[in-house]
Order: structure tokens, then sequence, then C-alpha cells
């Protein structure tokens, strides 16, 4: 699954526009594992009103969980809502959804007091496609879901789409079927990686693979300013085939985490070790390819970054490559990109 995935999908502004194929997305901030209601206890199955596609341009070849990635992502955007499942309790609300045929999605709508959150989770999308790890994050897209199908609470304040006022718009996010606890969080989670990463350890094959996947997301964390993640269990879990998860980065790509250097610095001057793949990413994805990624979004009139985020991001992954290019100096090539 390292293939190189080709542009991503952008949302076409007109919802009668006719429905495309499926496209899968990230998933949501607590445990996927949540046993959604049944129909007979007040969850409606619906066919609501058509919602409108991101119309993806993605090469054929590369596989997202055993679908072709295009596939997945024209579904997670165009697929129709069968039924809507559980409001997780949190700040910003975040809904279980079913499409057809078997499509799950985690739904991040738009609020009136954070009315862009939703795009960050696929800015995080965009850059990790671009980065080369794009398997590593569940692909986002966005779409508009209906307002009356999405039970809410007092706080929520949904946002309507100005053009069309009975919708919402929001991340579709590919719902992962299984998260488990990495035990990667909290300081006995960071003791336990600084290790792994530390030139100071001999490395070892029995942790390899775990360590290679934590410094990779540490390293996607400065580059998005994503101060939303060891701190919290669940935006640190793996699959069930034990493989980290970059999951919920909607609190990523804002000016509070990307306009300083020293955001997340302390996090990434514990990695002293580093694959080469991640390390000829971030020498490929300057500002002026990521902001190529994500044009499509930015001519269907949902703009993802704006050019003061781009310098920042530019800024953040200049000073990666160089803390990378000093450790290379100080400890050669082959002891500090130890992975492929």
């Amino acid at each position: 699954m390292h293939a190189h995935a080709s542009p991503s999908p952008a949302p076409s502004p007109d919802p009668s526009a006719a429905p495309v194929q499926p496209s899968p997305s990230p998933s949501p901030s607590e445990s996927p594992l949540a046993v959604l209601p049944s129909p007979d206890a007040g969850v409606p199955e619906v066919s609501p009103s058509p919602t409108p596609s991101p119309s993806p341009s993605v090469a054929a070849g590369p596989l997202y969980r055993g679908k072709p990635l295009d596939e997945t992502l024209k579904a997670l955007a165009e697929k129709p809502v069968v039924r809507v499942g559980k409001r997780f309790n949190k700040t910003e609300p975040v809904y279980h959804i079913v499409l057809a045929d078997g499509w799950e999605i985690a739904f991040k709508p738009s609020t009136r007091p954070r009315p862009g959150m939703w795009r960050n989770d696929v800015m995080a999308w965009e850059a990790s496609r671009l980065l080369g790890f794009w398997e590593r994050v569940p692909p986002a897209t966005g779409r508009l879901i209906p307002l009356a199908l999405l039970p809410s609470k007092p706080g929520d304040d949904l946002k309507p789409d100005p053009q069309h006022k009975d919708m919402v718009w929001g991340s579709a996010i590919y719902w992962m079927p299984v998260l488990e606890r990495s035990h990667l969080a909290g300081e006995a989670g960071m003791k336990r990686w600084d290790g792994w990463l530390s030139q100071a350890v001999k490395p070892t094959v029995e942790w390899s693979a775990e360590a290679e996947q934590t410094s990779t997301l540490i390293v996607f964390d400065y580059l998005q300013g994503n101060i939303d993640r060891f701190d919290h269990p669940s935006n640190i879990q793996v699959d069930e085939h034990g493989v980290l998860v970059y999951r919920d980065n909607n609190e990523a790509w804002m000016s509070g985490g990307m306009k300083s250097l020293n955001v997340n610095k302390e996090l990434l001057k514990m990695v002293q070790r580093f694959s080469r793949r991640t390390f000829e990413g971030l020498k490929r994805a300057d500002s002026a390819a990521l902001a190529a990624a994500a044009a499509p979004w930015e001519a269907a009139g949902r703009p993802l970054i704006d050019p003061t985020h781009l310098e920042q991001y530019e800024r953040r992954r200049r000073f990666v490559i160089g803390y990378i290019e000093g450790l290379i100096s100080r400890y050669g090539e082959a002891k500090v990109l130890i992975w492929p």
C-alpha cells in the first residue's frame, strides 16, 4: 500500500450533480465500536436529498483496506445516507453514519463557532497523500448532509450551508471498523517510544515497525501543528493489525499550532530515527505542491488552506528537514534513516 496516490477529489458545489461511485474517510474521536440503535429505537431510516460529489480524479491502482482508493473517496462523498447512528458526546459533534451499500463514515459538521474546522481532517488527508503515507490516514472528503437527519443537543449550533439552508457541510471520514488502544499516549507511553527513537538506544527488530510509525506520526503532527495527539489515548490508536492510525486531525492546521516553530518541537527533538520514505516526502511536499493538491477545493469554493497557513507549513517543513539533516551530519545517514 505504498503506491503513490494521485491528486484527491474536490467537491462539486452543485448538489444536483449526478451521483458517482463510493469513497471512504477517517474515523471519529471516540471508539468506533458503538452499536447503532435500531430503527424502532428512534433512529430514522432515510433516503435524503442528494448531496454534492467531490468528483475525485484518482488514478486506478492504489488500494485502501482492500478497495480502490478512487471508489472509496467517491463512496464517502456520494453514497446516500441509510441511517444516522450515535452522536458522540464531544465539544464538537461527530456522527456515525451508515451509507448505502454498507459504507460507513464519521461526519464532522460545520458549526457556527467553528465553521471551517471540518476542513482540517480533509487537509490532513491531502497532505498525507503528498507526503507519501496516505494509507495511515483514514480517507476524508467533504459532503453535504441534510440537517433534519442529524440529532443534536443544545450548543451544537450546526451551521447550514448558505446556498442549501436545509443541509450542512462537513468532513466525511472513513469509519475504521476496529480501533484499539496503542499504549503510546500520556507520560508512560511517551517514555516508551522515546527509548525506541533515541540514538542512545540500539534499535531492535521487536519494536521497529511501531517505532517507525510513531516517528512518522510525530513528523506529521509537527508539520500540521497538531497539539491534540498524545494527551488523548483515543487519538493514537491502532487498527486490527496493530498499525497506528493517524486519525482525528481536526485540531490541526490552525493558527494556534502552526504559527510558532516551537509548537511540538520538544516532541520532534525526541525523534532521532526516521523513515527514508518520510524524509523524501518532506523534500518533495513543499508549499507549492501542497497548494496544488488543495487547488481543486479552492476552485469548488471551499478552500482548505490559505496563504498564511501555507507559509507556516513551509517554515515547519524546512525546520524538520534541517533537523534531520543535522542528525545525519552528526550520526551518519545509516543511523538516522534506518527504515525504508
